[in-house]
């Protein structure tokens, strides 16, 4: 019943991170309306698994085996809706990019004290 269930939690990775970093440099402690729209990927992602998680146990079981079977589909994700191999580009570009944003806002800090 817990596979792959706490998947979408790698989604909040890069909004977490940048959101600790501009908090930090900000001292801003409150999330604005837009904030929330870092967390949409995690929401997609989970949606994403709802046709698996609705699938009866055997039918889970038989795509568990699979997975372990051939371990290539572990990267590949095909028990979604998306794509399969979407996710795992999605999770580097998104994450990158958060990434890239914390530099920004670091190096943006360091010109305004200069």
């Amino acid at each position: 019943y817990l596979f792959k269930l706490f998947h979408f939690i790698t989604f909040f990775i890069g909004p977490l991170s940048y959101l600790y970093v501009r908090t930090v440099l900000r001292q801003e402690y409150r999330l604005s309306k837009t904030d929330y729209l870092f967390f949409l990927p995690a929401l997609l992602v989970f949606m994403n698994r709802i046709p698996f998680l609705l699938m009866n146990r055997d039918e889970q079981l038989a795509v568990i085996n699979n997975v372990n079977a051939n371990l290539k589909l572990v990267v590949l994700e095909p028990e979604g809706f998306l794509p399969p191999g979407y996710l795992s580009v999605f999770r580097i570009v998104l994450t990158f990019t958060f990434v890239f944003a914390q530099l920004l806002l670091v190096l943006n800090q360091g010109l305004e004290l200069s």
